[in-house]
């Protein structure tokens, strides 16, 4: 079987952390089937340029990054079509070499949106993947809402990360019996248990300090404030316990957070080191106490699996996609989506332990992406042979696994 991956998250090297989730499950569904990427970059004002080029690691997938129109702020009507008119010349070069059997495409609009725009000339199957965003905010919003499900109507299958995705799609309009819940594999050999003490040792970190850690984008989904809120009463908490968060991550609220910080009195107590290369983040999981995901809504966190394969144990707000991991307490602790007392208490309760990092990875190495890319590639099948995916019932495929 081949099949093309249509999806604007895809890295190159000029962004090379841009969709590398979406780059590891290309990479591994490549070991099941043959696999083409492209990648179009939406972008207000397409002007000449050098074309984007691959990272190396990416060159198997020969991945293309077309520039394609898209109007911001108003253009709802228009992007998926927009982008749709730019692709089609491309997808019809890509077809003359690699005449694939079926489309995946990952990310709804406009990208999903502008895929069911060329998939019936001539037809051809194809996939969607629900990832976070392009359901939790394009939903709420009626023009695309009102396009996405019109086009998933016409998909061979959808796929969603998390069962509370697939949820919100059914809520919308979408049949449950196209639905798929898949969730997102991780690296066990990049994230694993590593000694926390030399861990702490290369990164400058104090020996016995209770450390949090904060990994992701610095915007208000993520809600980083909330953390510095739960900070406040943390020392309490723990008895007087010394504590320091690490924000690991940059976004339009640093600044603000910085401040935060400030007028706090909190500097050197709460750090803020950008973003970081997986290499370094996964030496930041190692080295850290706990994982604190404060978001206001998510998918499936990326980075909730690492920090389990990492045996380390999360507090995060109960929100998306997070309860369906979450299931034990020997992983962490949930608070009450955006309640600063309750995140504390989440906090406390992991940083007092006991800690079961070995029990910990041990649920996580359940979840692998060579798991996740052989129900992509049965999803696909599916499609391919045009029956689409009723017998499923929207039933996870990974989702169900137990310690």
């Amino acid at each position: 079987m081949k099949v093309l991956l249509v999806t604007n998250l895809f890295p190159d090297a000029t962004e090379p952390q841009r969709g590398i989730y979406s780059a590891r499950m290309a990479a591994h569904l490549a070991q099941e089937v043959e696999v083409r990427v492209v990648s179009p970059r939406p972008t207000a004002w397409p002007r000449p340029g050098a074309a984007r080029q691959a990272r190396p690691e990416d060159a198997a997938l020969a991945p293309l990054f077309p520039r394609v129109p898209y109007v911001p702020w108003v253009g709802s009507r228009w992007n998926h079509r927009l982008m749709a008119r730019a692709l089609d010349p491309v997808l019809q070069r890509v077809r003359t070499e690699f005449a694939w059997d079926v489309v995946l495409t990952s990310w709804l609009y406009p990208d999903a949106c502008a895929v069911a725009r060329l998939a019936g000339r001539p037809h051809w199957p194809w996939v969607a993947v629900a990832l976070g965003t392009d359901v939790h905010q394009y939903l709420g919003m009626p023009v695309r809402r009102k396009i996405i499900v019109e086009s998933l109507a016409r998909a061979g299958g959808v796929i969603a990360c998390s069962g509370a995705l697939a949820e919100q799609l059914v809520t919308a309009g979408v049949s449950r019996e196209r639905l798929r819940v898949v969730y997102n594999g991780v690296d066990t050999g990049l994230f694993r248990p590593v000694d926390r003490a030399a861990a702490r040792r290369e990164l400058g970190w104090p020996a016995e300090v209770a450390t949090v850690l904060f990994v992701g984008n610095l915007l208000p989904v993520k809600n980083p404030g909330l953390l510095l809120a739960a900070c406040a009463g943390l020392s309490a908490a723990l008895g007087g316990r010394p504590w320091r968060a690490v924000f690991v991550g940059d976004g339009p609220l640093r600044g603000g957070l910085e401040a935060e910080v400030r007028r706090r009195g909190w500097a050197g107590q709460v750090v803020f080191v950008g973003r970081q290369p997986e290499q370094a983040v996964a030496r930041h999981l190692g080295a850290a106490d706990a994982l604190c995901v404060p978001s206001r809504n998510e998918g499936m966190p990326n980075v909730i699996w690492e920090a389990l394969a990492a045996g380390l144990p999360v507090a995060a707000c109960r929100v998306g996609g997070i309860p369906e991991i979450m299931r034990e307490d020997y992983l962490g602790r949930l608070a009450p989506a955006g309640d600063a007392a309750g995140l504390t208490a989440a906090l406390a309760a992991v940083l007092r332990g006991p800690t079961e990092p070995e029990r910990i990875r041990a649920y996580a190495q359940q979840f692998t992406w060579a798991a996740t890319a052989r129900a992509y590639r049965e999803v696909l099948e599916t499609a391919l042979r045009g029956s689409g995916v009723a017998d499923r019932g929207g039933k996870a495929v990974n989702a169900d696994i137990r310690r």
